[in-house]
């Protein structure tokens, strides 16, 4: 099922009390937000998602994690001009992670630290590279980045460049 909530109304400081509180990651789960602000360049979505899929592939393969559309049945993963969804796969599943050109303001996917969230932490990482200061990344406890998954995101980067500028110089 695919949920988004417009938490823009809610006060940064709210939000962050709220996920002090003692034991809110037991009861409420691990979440993974991002701030959008401003639109997000349309060109550099299309190459974004389409680099975000060849990503959440090499995640799939490195640790044996499938990810599925974003009702979490099992069903195809989105990967477009216009959208990435995904989720977790039947347990595996939780909250549906969902970056479109129309996302704007406070957004979150609640993994629970379900396998797919290395998915989820990987495409905002490469967010992150695509729209520099347009989006911010957090999450729940400590904001360090899980040094393999941004390993391989790093390496992603760096062949996807290559990539571009061989695709720019076809005469290489």
């Amino acid at each position: 099922m695919k949920l988004r909530t417009d938490w823009t109304k809610v006060p940064k400081d709210v939000i962050d009390e709220i996920t002090k509180l003692k034991g809110f990651e037991t009861y409420m789960g691990f979440t993974r937000y991002y701030k959008i602000r401003g639109k997000l360049d349309k060109d550099r979505f299309e190459d974004f998602s389409s680099n975000c899929k060849i990503l959440c592939e090499l995640v799939s393969r490195k640790w044996g994690i499938n990810i599925g559309g974003p009702d979490g049945d099992g069903g195809e993963p989105t990967f477009s001009k216009e959208s990435v969804e995904f989720n977790g796969i039947d347990e595996d599943s939780h909250e549906s992670f969902i970056l479109d050109l129309n996302s704007n303001g406070f957004n979150f996917t609640k993994t629970q630290l379900k396998p797919y969230d290395k998915h989820v932490e990987a495409c905002l990482i490469l967010a992150k590279y695509y729209f520099g200061d347009t989006i911010e990344v957090s999450s729940d406890g400590s904001d360090e980045i899980d040094s393999e998954i941004e390993i391989l995101t790093k390496e992603s980067i760096r062949n996807f460049k290559i990539s571009e500028i061989l695709d720019k110089n076809s005469n290489i």
